[in-house]
């Protein structure tokens, strides 16, 4: 259902994809790949092409690329001919109009220290060149508009619905942090480096919402109740990563919940999450 919602969308509205890419065969694969989606591709082969723009320098005689297009979603190597693709990212995540747009970053790289700073940079997620990525990549992108466009509570109910037609197993995690000193909300930035902690601790299919200034729901499809285990511990792990670098007191309280060993419907299953809430760790000043 959701998907068909957001094919839908996307014909109303052409999403604008921006390909950075020194690979002239690769980023037309891809391009191609993407086009089918039904997403409009630009593209570009240098960093140059993206940043001799008026928009990061005014003292620049001609129009640059992004002086001309704002894409909706960015895709950049990191191994490039002119700069490195993760010092764009930061650029672009500095950059009053580009902050915003989520990125995805691509590389044959494929250790943890490299896709750590991508990550921290700002990117939502990283896809190494292996085999047949395409697919992989493209997939990653159409679902970044989808959940642009799904509630938590129609995207739960389909996946629940998918999950139990399929005979499938699924979990929930839900989430809640405070400043423990005045049980203040965290500012807007602090929230978003709590989310990029929790993304690195899920795979791209996971579906992350944020309810409100207090909490968090991870929907986790395909998740057997033997893989629970290792789910809570890179969730803590990077709970407490979080707790470690943030400034403020915090409390941070995490519980699960999982169809069909505690829950047989949609409303146990954020019940049995919520109930099950105990805390990961808390910082104090």
């Amino acid at each position: 259902m959701i998907k068909k919602y957001g094919n839908y969308y996307m014909k109303k509205k052409m999403k604008k994809v921006l390909l950075l890419d020194d690979s002239l065969t690769l980023r037309k694969g891809l391009a191609m790949d993407l086009a089918k989606e039904g997403f409009e591709v630009i593209e570009a082969a240098s960093g140059s092409d993206l940043l001799d723009a008026k928009t990061f320098d005014p003292s620049i005689a001609t129009t640059g690329l992004l002086d001309r297009v704002i894409p909706d979603i960015f895709i950049l190597d990191i191994e490039l001919p002119d700069m490195n693709g993760v010092d764009i990212l930061k650029r672009l995540k500095q950059h009053r109009i580009f902050k915003d747009i989520p990125a995805v970053v691509i590389s044959s790289h494929r250790d943890k220290n490299t896709i750590t700073n991508a990550i921290s940079a700002g990117a939502m997620d990283y896809v190494v060149k292996t085999g047949n990525f395409g697919p992989t990549l493209v997939a990653k992108v159409r679902r970044t508009f989808e959940k642009e466009l799904s509630s938590f509570d129609t995207t739960i109910q389909s996946e629940f619905e998918w999950i139990k037609f399929g005979k499938k197993e699924m979990a929930l995690a839900y989430i809640t942090i405070r400043n423990s000193t005045d049980d203040s909300p965290l500012s807007s930035r602090e929230f978003v480096d709590l989310v990029i902690c929790l993304q690195r601790g899920t795979k791209h299919y996971d579906w992350i919402f944020t309810l409100d200034d207090y909490n968090v729901a991870i929907v986790l499809p395909l998740v057997t109740i033997q893989h629970i285990i290792g789910i809570k511990d890179r969730l803590h792990e990077e709970i407490q990563t979080f707790i470690k670098d943030i400034k403020i007191p915090v409390d941070v309280q995490i519980g699960f919940s999982h169809y069909p060993t505690n829950a047989t419907t949609v409303q146990e299953l954020i019940s049995v999450a919520e109930g099950q809430i105990s805390r990961v760790n808390s910082k104090s000043a």
